[in-house]
């Protein structure tokens, strides 16, 4: 499988595993997370979530040594809750969404997560 990302002369690559979990957490509505984690980090970021073990998923990263080092500290600060995304978004130098990311936030969700929609027309 071909990485949409790849190392220059200059630069380094990392992959590291996440909680399956906590994609939603890191990537954030519209990507809006992930781009600010590579806006503040600098470094390319990249989440493959079909990993073989199917409660991880892994982060793949290119930039310098300091790029990928300050990318993998973000991502597991983001997903072990010790900076929070809206600290991420000031960090970063990014405006937050509109709406917020309050829903990619398990936090003021008591720890759950929003029930999916169900029903509809079509479908097979």
């Amino acid at each position: 499988c071909a990485l949409p990302i790849s190392a220059g002369p200059d630069k380094s690559q990392k992959q590291f595993e996440i909680p399956q979990g906590k994609v939603g957490l890191v990537v954030g509505k519209n990507a809006a997370t992930l781009n600010a984690i590579k806006a503040y980090s600098k470094a390319q970021c990249f989440v493959e979530q079909h990993s073989p073990e199917e409660d991880k998923a892994t982060v793949f990263v290119v930039g310098t040594n300091k790029e990928v080092a300050k990318c993998k500290q973000t991502v597991l600060a983001v997903v072990d809750g010790s900076m929070s995304v809206s600290t991420l978004f000031t960090l970063a130098g990014v405006p937050m969404p509109r709406g917020g990311v309050e829903d990619w936030e398990p936090s003021k969700q008591g720890g759950g997560s929003a029930p999916l929609p169900t029903g509809g027309a079509g479908g097979p």
